[in-house]
């Protein structure tokens, strides 16, 4: 990782930004009054205070009344957060919420989580998310399709060491299924109800399609049905979604 600063990303309306340090023009401390220097530095500590530790991370959500310059005043919450945590693994989320039409969104985390938090922050946000971008790691390919072969794929499967649960989900036909069989293990899925079984959302998903980013390997004839299917999970919001190239005939 080229960096080893912390990150945060800001969805002001319709637009995430994300990077190793702040926008160009970051506000500080000389920038706001002391009250609401003061106020900043109190939610920070609350939100600390409140945070769940799921594994190994400290997890926290936090919502507050919209201020004079939203985005301004959350960067200086996620200050007072990298001051108090400097050596921790962390994922906070503060809101403003209120009368204004252009909300602002501010999620900060560290390093180890930082791919995971790009992730969740555009696949939450589905049509709001003009782009998610980051100086030190190029977030645009988390969101390309990253088509394998079938050996990649096969060491994919038999990685235990992945981060993320891994699926092998085959959308053949019927009718080629009983010609060609099937890979040992692979979920069999129609089609025609693949995006109902796994967006997270529906109510007819799979139970094993809880979370945004398994890592989702698509396989079919040839491998041109099952790219435009992992296109249509990426929309989505499931932007770990793959699928073999060549398909069964390879």
């Amino acid at each position: 990782m080229p960096s080893s600063e912390p990150s945060t990303a800001v969805l002001d309306h319709q637009l995430i930004r994300s990077s190793p340090t702040f926008p160009t023009n970051p506000c500080t401390l000389a920038d706001v009054n002391e009250d609401s220097e003061e106020v900043a530095q109190s939610i920070a500590l609350r939100m600390i205070t409140d945070a769940s530790t799921i594994s190994g991370a400290r997890i926290s959500v936090h919502s507050t009344l919209s201020k004079e310059d939203d985005t301004c005043f959350l960067q200086l919450v996620t200050c007072h957060i990298r001051e108090c945590l400097p050596l921790s693994r962390y994922l906070f989320a503060v809101a403003t919420i209120g009368a204004s039409t252009s909300n602002t969104l501010v999620i900060c985390w560290s390093i180890p989580h930082v791919q995971r938090a790009a992730l969740l922050a555009s696949s939450r946000f589905l049509g709001r998310v003009d782009a998610v971008q980051n100086t030190g790691t190029p977030f645009a390919q988390a969101a390309s399709l990253e088509r394998m072969t079938p050996q990649r794929a096969y060491d994919v499967l038999h990685d235990s060491t992945s981060p993320v649960p891994v699926f092998l989900v085959d959308i053949h036909t019927a009718s080629q299924r009983d010609r060609d069989g099937v890979i040992h293990r692979s979920l069999i899925i129609e089609r025609n109800v693949l995006e109902w079984r796994f967006d997270p959302r529906c109510e007819v998903r799979l139970a094993i399609a809880d979370r945004y980013d398994s890592k989702i390997i698509l396989h079919c004839h040839e491998g041109y049905i099952s790219s435009f299917a992992a296109a249509s999970f990426h929309e989505l919001g499931l932007l770990n979604a793959t699928n073999i190239m060549g398909g069964h005939v390879t």
